[in-house]
């Protein structure tokens, strides 16, 4: 099964949320937190197994919903269905399922058996567990613990192979357990030992009775002891002969060792220098000695064209007046213009007071005796002139509004009137009735045609099947006898079966009675099997005919049932429709005056609305009278904080406005034409001013200059001197710039200079030198340190090689620093010497034992010790036989466990193989196997480096990684049982890194190929984005808001 769209009308926080489903097997579904994801997720299990009940006390839900309905689209075996379940408030539903096919919806009878294929017979507890997962249940291993769940992860059922292992561990635990039993020191073996002692103690006492027995034992012990100090001697002195030789056979190889090691410490540590740092370490000293010696030529050019620039001195006084006179003889053309300009300002000055005069003239005839004293005082403003015309705006739309709006009131009034006299004259032609009463009459009798048209046509249906009854019944009535070639048929096998009969009667008399009574059953079958066809035949038609009876009396019983309803259904009122010629045309009639009642219906209902709607418009229009007065006031009232006089007359008091404005604009003309003529003079005689001085100045200093009263004369001997300083300045200029070429030159020189040494700086710093020599001695020494690595680990391996031929000897750096060649010869010559004397005093002690020991064997050799020595040889053989089964047993019991781990490795549920493949895809192969002790219900894992750990012993990120590998293989395998149901998850992997979730989605998307469908729902961005450029398409829920605010939502 497939979920191709999900439809809530109703549930949760969602409202008419649609999510259709392109096809992908995977679907992201991001949203923020309180977005309704975990509530889609409730959805989807209430749709499939019903809604949840057990957490709701209230009569509503959270978000107000007094209902849950929704439907899911899915498609299960190439066939699409639509479940619907629809609930009231703390229900679990009522699912109806939809058979979707070419555009038609074909509703299923049988909801149970459908949802049974489509569930495959889960329950909602295995669907929570394994298909609808989120954060917590991925975080625990108690979600599957459940029964069904357990039996697929654990392997309850162990097998014939497993059963005899475990009962292979409890048959050696309890072989053990009987042999030696360390918590309360009781065995077999104890009691042997017990036995043992008991009998050595008898014999002891035995023996006692003769103290030259027991003399010639203690010397026996004496000599052991002797012989075991001299064996201890001599192994003692044959150790220290191989340890010499091995000192010998190692000094040299470790000298070596020893030899580079204390090299090394004196050359530098390894290191890695610039390829080719020592050369260009060369280069950049001779290139900084060039660049210094280009700095010091190119730095004295510039001092020496310093000194030339500022050895220049002007020859004229004019300097410091240069810039003004510059700027005072460019100013020539406008002094003359100005003067002109001057002359026509004062003409345009006269011109304006006479259009001052005149604009006053004609504001005294709008407006007798003002003065342009009073005119000035009138706020003439634009801001005045706005707030005036928008008050005057008001005052008029007000009016304007008053008027169209009496309008419409009268023209509404006159309608309502024409309506009312037409309702009093229709009621008039009802008789009294209402017209309510009148429409509720007229539909009950169209109700009634309709219901007697319908009976008729059900009694014209009947009585058409009662026709067919009767000619069927006819018909079978005439099948009741057999046609003649059925009785030909019958007669045929009824002779057929006497002649056989009788053939074998004649062949019982004549040949035997086996062969008659053959042919006598093979006529009496064939005489039975006419009559049967005959007598079956005649039942099947007479079973017809009493059907076809019983059903055309049914339908004669339901002919007068209908004819009663139809008499029971007769109106003598509706006699007013008049005469039709059929029932149709009785119902269009009907239906006319049905609507034509509805209409005066509603002409009565509008003509009451349309009173209190004209009571309103009466309010309306005072108010609007009430506006128009009180924007009058505000018309007066702007009138006098203005200063104009008071009138209601609009356009008068514009005209005077604007005549006000007109003479203020004169006026302020007149103004500004003064300031302009005093304005100008003034920048003339400025001018005038700083011509004299600057002349003065000159004069002063000593400078060749004549006095003139005429300013214009002035300027010529001005444009010469100021011509002789020019050529002055542009020789100054000249050498300004070649100064500032050198200087540029300099500091490039410069710059270049320090990068050089920046450069030869920086490779000396890499190298940890300080000098050109330092570095060619640093180079030379890291040679040497590579070559002596290398011989040290030649030197280690040749040391390494040897020292392992003797693996039991430890020897430690001191010694070999102290080794001394001719020391240790000499005393491997000693050591052996001494060996030999060692020797020599052991074979005698070991012949002086052997004596005493048959000595004291003859003496034991009586008949009062050979019962207990026989006892004591029996206890003997049955310790040493409880011995070797003890050790048998202990040995067959680790074959046994190693038996036991192969097999929980390599033997495990199909479940646990498939987990251990997913779960090394999603750790990147550092986890290689999951399995499962033998008879026990946790988990252990195994990494590339073949260690075991509980589940209790990894990270959270790799327990929710097993886990969901656990949950997919689950899934897999009820898919092979045929059970395909969506794998749903919320925010499972809130808790991986970057690389585990790439990981994870990679698996997971490679899964979905392979036809599984999975949801996945998240508040991560990233995640969504990941998919996203993967090419995978993502639904982005809106913010969780109420339902009664959110309206109708939508994703996607």
């Amino acid at each position: 099964m497939k979920i191709r769209q999900i439809e809530i009308e109703q549930f949760g926080p969602w409202r008419n949320l649609e999510l259709p489903f392109d096809g992908h097997p995977f679907e992201m579904i991001y949203g923020p937190n309180e977005a309704g994801k975990s509530s889609l997720m409730r959805f989807v299990r209430g749709i499939l197994y019903g809604y949840e009940t057990d957490q709701l006390d209230g009569p509503r839900g959270d978000f107000g919903e007094d209902r849950r309905l929704g439907a899911l689209r899915v498609e299960h075996q190439g066939v699409e269905y639509r479940l619907r379940r629809t609930a009231e408030w703390n229900e679990r539903g009522t699912l109806e399922i939809q058979r979707l096919s070419g555009g038609t919806e074909y509703r299923e009878p049988d909801v149970a058996a459908i949802m049974k294929s489509i569930t495959g017979d889960t329950d909602e507890v295995l669907f929570h567990n394994i298909f609808a997962v989120g954060l917590d249940e991925i975080q625990h291993l108690a979600s599957l613990h459940d029964d069904e769940v357990g039996q697929h992860i654990y392997g309850l059922t162990l097998g014939p192979e497993g059963r005899r292992i475990l009962r292979a561990n409890r048959q050696s635990e309890r072989e053990l357990h009987r042999l030696f039993l360390p918590e309360t020191n009781r065995g077999e073996l104890l009691e042997l030992l017990a036995e043992e002692d008991r009998l050595r103690h008898e014999i002891e006492e035995c023996t006692n009775n003769s103290g030259l027995y027991q003399q010639k034992k203690q010397q026996l012990d004496s000599l052991r002891q002797t012989i075991d100090e001299l064996r201890t001697q001599q192994q003692n002195l044959q150790r220290d002969q191989r340890g010499c030789r091995f000192m010998e056979m190692i000094y040299k190889p470790w000298r070596q060792v020893f030899d580079y090691e204390q090299e090394l410490k004196h050359l530098p540590p390894r290191r890695k220098l610039p390829e080719g740092g020592l050369a260009e370490l060369k280069r950049l000293d001779r290139e900084i000695r060039e660049a210094r010696q280009s700095y010091r030529s190119q730095r004295g050019s510039y001092r020496q064209g310093l000194k030339q620039t500022t050895d220049l001195k002007p020859d004229t006084g004019v300097r410091r007046h240069a810039q003004s006179m510059r700027s005072l003889l460019d100013q020539r053309g406008w002094y003359r213009d100005e003067k002109d300009r001057l002359d026509s300002y004062h003409t345009d000055l006269r011109s304006a007071n006479e259009e001052l005069e005149r604009e006053l003239q004609q504001l005294n005839l709008k407006w007798p005796g003002i003065t342009l004293d009073r005119c000035r005082q009138i706020k003439a403003t634009p801001s005045n002139s706005r707030t005036l015309l928008a008050a005057a705006r008001k005052y008029q739309r007000a009016l304007s509004r008053r008027n169209r709006f009496r309008k419409k009131y009268d023209s509404r009034v006159k309608r309502n009137q024409a309506r009312l006299a037409e309702l009093s004259q229709f009621q008039q032609e009802l008789g009294g009735l209402t017209i309510s009463e009148a429409l509720i009459r007229a539909r009950q009798q169209l109700s009634n045609v309709k219901r007697r048209l319908e009976l008729q046509l059900q009694m014209q249906a009947f009585q058409e099947r009662m026709e067919r009854s009767q000619q069927q019944l006819a018909h079978q009535e005439e099948r009741i006898g057999l046609p003649t070639i059925a009785y030909l048929g019958i007669t045929i096998f009824v002779l057929g079966g006497l002649f056989f009969v009788a053939l074998g009667l004649w062949e019982a008399v004549q040949t035997g009675w086996l062969v008659g009574a053959i042919y006598g059953f093979l006529g009496m079958t064939a005489a039975g099997i006419g009559w049967s066809i005959k007598s079956h035949f005649r039942d099947v038609v007479s079973e017809t005919v009493r059907e076809t009876q019983d059903d055309l009396f049914d339908t004669r019983a339901r002919i007068n049932q209908l004819q009663k309803e139809a008499d029971s259904l007769y109106d003598p009122s509706a006699h007013d429709l008049g005469d039709a010629p059929d029932a149709e045309s009785l119902i269009d009639r009907a239906y006319q005056k049905v609507q034509e009642l509805e209409a005066k219906l509603a002409i009565e209902q509008k003509s009451k609305s349309e009173r209190e709607s004209l009571s309103r418009w009466r309010k309306q229009l005072q108010d609007r009278q009430r506006k128009v007065a009180e924007f009058r006031q505000q018309w007066v009232q702007q009138l006098q904080r203005i200063g104009l006089p008071e009138s209601v007359k609009i356009d008068d008091t514009f005209a005077i406005w604007e005549q006000v404005q007109s003479t203020m604009a004169a006026d302020a003309n007149v103004r500004q034409l003064e300031e302009t003529v005093a304005l100008r003079r003034g920048g003339l005689e400025h001018y005038e001013t700083q011509v004299r001085h600057i002349h003065d100045d000159l004069a002063d200093e000593g400078e060749a200059v004549t006095k003139d009263q005429n300013l214009l004369g002035l300027f010529p001997q001005w444009e010469r001197m100021l011509g002789q300083y020019g050529e002055w300045r542009s020789v100054r200029r000249k050498h300004r710039a070649e100064t500032r070429d050198n200087r540029r030159e300099v500091r490039r020189l410069q710059k270049q200079y320090e990068e050089l040494r920046t450069r030869r700086s920086g490779l000396l710093e890499k190298a940890g030198v300080h000098s050109l020599q330092e570095y060619a001695e640093l180079e030379e020494k890291l040679t040497r340190r590579a070559e002596i690595e290398d011989l040290l680990a030649i030197a280690r391996e040749d040391l390494n090689r040897l020292a392992a031929t003797e693996p039991d000897l430890a020897i430690v750096a001191e010694d070999l620093e102290r080794f001394d060649p001719t020391a240790n010869k000499h005393r491997l010559t000693d050591l052996a010497d001494k060996e030999k004397v060692v020797a020599d005093k052991l074979s005698r002690r070991l012949e002086e034992s052997g004596a005493l020991k048959q000595q004291l064997s003859q003496w034991e050799s009586d008949q009062s010790l050979m019962k207990f020595r026989q006892q004591l040889s029996v206890v003997r053989a049955k310790l040493q036989e409880s011995t070797s089964r003890w050790l048998g047993v202990q040995v067959g019991q680790e074959i046994t466990r190693q038996i036991q781990n192969r097999y929980e490795r390599t033997q495990q549920p199909e479940v646990l193989a498939n987990a251990s493949r997913y779960f090394t895809e999603l750790t990147d192969g550092r986890y290689q196997n999951v399995w499962t002790p033998l008879g026990k219900r946790h988990l252990c894992l195994e990494d590339g480096q073949k260690q075991v750990f509980r589940v209790e012993q990894v990270s959270r990120g790799t327990r929710e990684l097993l886990f969901l590998s656990l949950r997919m293989a689950l899934v897999q395998q009820f898919h092979a049982r045929g059970i395909e149901l969506p794998f749903i998850l919320d925010d499972v992997m809130v808790n991986f890194d970057q690389g585990r979730t790439e990981t994870a989605l990679a698996t997971l998307l490679k899964w979905a190929e392979e036809g599984q469908q999975i949801l996945c729902f998240t508040c991560h961005l990233h995640l969504a984005k990941m998919l996203e450029d993967r090419g995978v398409k993502t639904f982005h829920l809106p913010k969780h808001r109420a339902a009664a605010e959110a309206g109708n939502r939508w994703a996607g």
